[in-house]
């Protein structure tokens, strides 16, 4: 699957807060980050003390795969992609459920036109693909 490595700066990050109601303090959540070719990732509540970066990333969907710096790497602590802290994971699992109940419907008696068959098949060929994709990346 297309992937491709870039070197990179981080250029900015902001914290994401939750909590502190009722006085108390707001715990982190994740840190964001940007850099300077326009990447965007998040990792969990671990911060990324270095500037410079290497970075992984698909081709297809332009989503950070890796992150490594001289001295760690970071890939584990990403919290996008197919990940459960994903948005890929969410859209993944929908994509899997529509796939499903079409693939019911298909299975069941009823009638069909031959493109209304062939839609089915294709959709879900597509999303199946789209899918595997994602897991394979991450």
């Amino acid at each position: 699957m297309p992937n491709s490595k870039a070197t990179d700066k981080i250029t900015n990050y902001f914290v994401t807060r939750a909590g502190g109601k009722n006085g108390s303090t707001p715990q982190k959540i994740a840190y964001h980050y940007s850099t300077e070719k326009g990447f965007t990732f998040s990792t969990g509540i671990n911060y990324i003390e270095e500037d410079n970066i290497e970075i992984e990333y698909s081709l297809l969907f332009k989503s950070v795969t890796k992150v490594k710096s001289k001295y760690n790497n970071y890939s584990d602590l990403l919290s996008n992609g197919v990940n459960i802290h994903g948005i890929q994971f969410y859209l993944c699992c929908i994509f899997l459920f529509s796939t499903a109940i079409s693939l019911k419907i298909l299975l069941s008696n009823k009638f069909f036109s031959e493109n209304t068959f062939y839609n089915m098949i294709c959709f879900n060929g597509l999303i199946l693909f789209l899918c595997f994709y994602m897991a394979i990346l991450f």
